[in-house]
């Protein structure tokens, strides 16, 4: 991501009124998402979903946080990068990932991977990142349909940079 794309997504996250803030006291984070979205909370998974574009839009493109808890069976990150590319590439197939990469998101090394699958006859992408913190993943997750991908992107990578450890 170029230096311009950066300024305009810290932009979208920070300066946009109408953004709403979502705290998460027992793991001690916050996001930050449109107003127009809807969050939904439910055990390890806080999810941020975007506006339906009309009364036949059959799925919404959506930003989701969960947290793994791996302490039953502990592992680096790079060990967590090699298992996350083979459920990925076992369900759809050897050209499903698109590309990887790293970022720093909460202080924390995450590896990132953009990938295409299919979900209930849906075709779909995913932009996923991903860091371990003690014994817990944290796995972020910007899913939209293929054509509706960049649409949505900025205001996904946005979110997902908002993350910040209380």
């Amino acid at each position: 991501m170029n230096l311009t794309a950066l300024v305009k997504v810290f932009l979208i996250a920070t300066l946009i009124p109408g953004w709403l803030t979502y705290t998460d006291s027992a793991n001690k984070f916050t996001m930050n998402y449109p107003r127009e979205w809807t969050q939904k909370a439910s055990g390890n998974i806080v999810a941020f979903l975007s506006p339906k574009a009309d009364a036949n839009d059959q799925f919404q493109e959506n930003v989701n946080l969960m947290l793994q808890d791996i302490s039953a069976q502990p592992m680096t990150l790079e060990q967590y990068t090699d298992l996350t590319k083979k459920q990925v590439t076992d369900a759809g197939g050897a050209g499903a990932i698109v590309s990887q990469g790293t970022k720093t998101i909460g202080g924390h090394k995450a590896i990132q991977l953009i990938y295409n699958f299919s979900y209930q006859g849906h075709a779909l992408k995913v932009e996923q990142y991903f860091f371990i913190k003690g014994k817990t993943v944290f796995l972020f997750s910007y899913t939209a349909e293929p054509g509706q991908f960049v649409k949505y992107e900025q205001t996904a990578i946005a979110i997902i940079n908002s993350f910040t450890f209380l």
